[in-house]
């Protein structure tokens, strides 16, 4: 966890590092236990000690530290950072594959073997590194020939994708994904390209995986893209949803859990150049790595892409309802309800800009709501703002443009933008939309009709901070309710 006691921006219920920051996840599930291994190094910034950390966790809510599970070894082709991979069951032992580093500043990247009887103790293979960078990708020092991602073939044998450079193409376009197979794990085929979006310097974390019958390939860019074919091999289309996420949220990586298939990534964090100590803001520049994302679910869409929603065992997060305040605090325009505790509808009145303060929240909080939109409008929702709105957030959902913003109230109190983030929303999302956000200190995560999540910073909070909404054009709400947060009490 993140943050002093009494500092309203800490991060108290996403597992954060005690030391460094959490970066691209590997998770794995194992005899109903979930094992996540990720990016750490005990210097943020420095690439060249990365490791893998390793957590764990019975019910998606408390994660436990245990030792490092690989390091670099000085002698060794990771000697310069043990970088992104996955783990994987096969031949009745656990297999890591990874990224060795055996030059500085990221260069002579290779894939790397490890083994272990029990997730906990590895020993890595003397054969490594197992995979050189080859033709018809590039093969120079600096190539990209990383993030391995293994799963076994439903027809017998492995497959592994990894970040790899196209070798004919400029160093904005050059990123693709390449496949190869293998018997035994030990020797791989053949490299084939599988896919080249042709206008992106990386395809990094890379992963083909099956939802609903329906095959998926995730790799983050601008964010965690998705795009979707009839077979693992292509050819990739783009669905009306292509990114799961804004830029924020990266490095994506799922793992099966009985039928379902959980993914987890990490929200970056802000910090203040050349003072590690200083408390971020919202004008900070945003650094890689930051803390483990709530534990998600992948989902089919109904375009026959793939939906984003939380992890239902988050459900278990919510402690007592949040206060409504009887009738909304009406800042500006008319408004009007039906039912109580404002689960019926509450409407704005008319076209104009409609501003209703509906309570407070604490630190740790939940909202969920359902928008029912007409032919246009938009629906801000206020979070963090001062009674006078003076101060704090507005996350905008705009039906025309379809897209969502996140902007502080008052654009000249933010020192960069007076828009701090943006989404593009896939076009054919439901007239009746729910949304939930989530709230953890500065940490927001929106989720949109089970279709699209947004993650985003909020690092300025207001001494009495309340909530509410803001409406313009043919849109009304319902179904509003609010809950504190907080880690129930352990099972026995």
């Amino acid at each position: 966890m993140t943050g002093g006691p009494l500092d309203p921006r800490a991060v108290r219920l996403h597992h954060a590092p005690g030391e460094g920051r959490f970066g691209d996840p590997s998770p794995i599930v194992w005899d109903d236990r979930h094992h996540v291994f990720f990016q750490n190094s005990p210097r943020p910034d420095d690439f060249g000690a990365m490791r893998w950390a390793h957590v764990v966790s019975d019910d998606l809510l408390r994660w436990h530290t245990l030792p490092d599970a690989i390091a670099p070894d000085p002698q060794g082709p990771d000697a310069y950072g043990c970088w992104t991979g996955c783990v994987i069951r096969a031949n009745d032992r656990f297999h890591a594959f990874y990224t060795g580093i055996g030059g500085p500043d990221g260069q002579r990247q290779t894939v790397c073997h490890a083994m272990s009887d029990d997730l906990t103790s590895w020993r890595k293979d003397p054969a490594n590194p197992i995979l050189r960078p080859v033709a018809p990708f590039a093969t120079h020092h600096g190539a990209a020939w990383r993030d391995p991602q293994v799963r076994a073939l439903p027809s017998g044998g492995f497959e592994m994708v990894l970040t790899a450079d196209a070798a004919d193409a400029p160093p904005a376009l050059r990123g693709c994904v390449a496949r190869f197979v293998s018997a035994d794990l030990r020797h791989w085929g053949d490299g084939r390209l599988l896919y080249r979006p042709g206008d992106v310097h990386r395809c990094e974390c890379p992963e083909v995986v099956a939802v609903d019958g329906r095959h998926a390939l995730l790799y983050s860019d601008y964010g965690v893209q998705v795009r979707i074919a009839p077979s693992p091999v292509g050819p990739w289309t783009t669905p009306s949803a292509p990114r799961l996420d804004d830029f924020r949220y990266y490095a994506a990586k799922t793992a099966a859990f009985g039928e379902r298939r959980l993914v987890y990534g990490f929200v970056f964090d802000r910090h203040v150049p050349d003072a590690p100590l200083a408390l971020p803001h919202d004008g900070s520049p945003w650094t890689w790595g930051g803390v483990m994302a709530f534990p998600r679910e992948l989902t089919p869409a109904p375009d026959g892409g793939i939906g984003i929603r939380p992890a239902r065992e988050l459900d278990r997060l919510r402690q007592e309802r949040a206060g409504l305040v009887a009738a909304p605090r009406v800042v500006a325009g008319d408004w009007s309800t039906a039912g109580d505790d404002l689960g019926g509808a509450v409407a704005a009145g008319g076209p104009d800009l409609a501003v209703a303060l509906l309570g407070h929240l604490d630190t740790q909080a939940e909202l969920e709501l359902t928008a029912h939109w007409g032919p246009s409008g938009t629906l801000g929702v206020l979070l963090r703002v001062d009674g006078d709105l003076s101060r704090g957030y507005r996350l905008d959902f705009d039906r025309v443009r379809c897209d969502l913003t996140l902007r502080r109230l008052l654009p000249h109190a933010n020192p960069a933008s007076p828009i701090l983030q943006r989404l593009e929303l896939p076009a054919d999302l439901p007239d009746a939309m729910t949304l939930r956000l989530l709230l953890d200190g500065s940490l927001l995560e929106a989720f949109i009709a089970d279709r699209v999540a947004f993650s985003g910073r909020l690092y300025d909070p207001a001494p009495d901070p309340w909530w509410g909404l803001a409406t313009r054009g043919s849109v009304r709400v319902s179904g509003v309710r609010a809950w504190r947060l907080a880690l129930p009490a352990p099972s026995t």
